[in-house]
């Protein structure tokens, strides 16, 4: 299995390695602001191998799930009738699936949350960082302010 995670590792630049580093020393919540295109998942991969304890990357479209699973490896899932959990580290969740199966989480600690596309659905995230009891928030996104949000 950790020859897998090796080998799912990509080379991070400077940047990448700095904000990794720095996130993992911390203890802090924090959001992650990189532009499209800056390895945001990249990073999420080096901080799942860094961040001890349960790892719940949390996204809002489905499609994200597959590109997640392919740069992180080995992983559960929690995604509709498609969840599989078999004890992992880290468990990749659609954001609505998680919303309805959140109890099937195994009761760990610590346990980080981390929500890819933080700016999208909010409200949803709010309600879900409520309900999963957690050490720690991490969110990630390119968008950290929004014009087109009431908010």
């Amino acid at each position: 299995m950790f020859s897998d995670m090796i080998e799912n590792m990509k080379e991070l630049r400077e940047y990448q390695r700095q904000i990794v580093d720095d996130v993992a020393a911390s203890d802090r919540n924090l959001l992650i602001c990189l532009p499209t295109g800056g390895g945001k998942t990249v990073i999420a991969s080096a901080l799942m191998n860094k961040i001890e304890g349960l790892k719940i990357f949390v996204v809002p479209r489905l499609e994200l799930i597959q590109q997640a699973k392919d740069e992180f490896g080995d992983v559960d899932i929690i995604w509709s009738d498609k969840t599989c959990l078999t004890g992992k580290d880290i468990i990749i969740a659609s954001k609505d699936s998680l919303r309805t199966q959140y109890h099937l989480i195994p009761a760990r600690t610590p346990l980080t949350l981390i929500f890819d596309e933080a700016h999208i659905g909010i409200k949803q995230t709010h309600e879900l960082v409520s309900l999963i009891p957690h050490t720690r928030v991490l969110g990630l996104t390119a968008t950290p302010e929004r014009m087109d949000l009431p908010y």
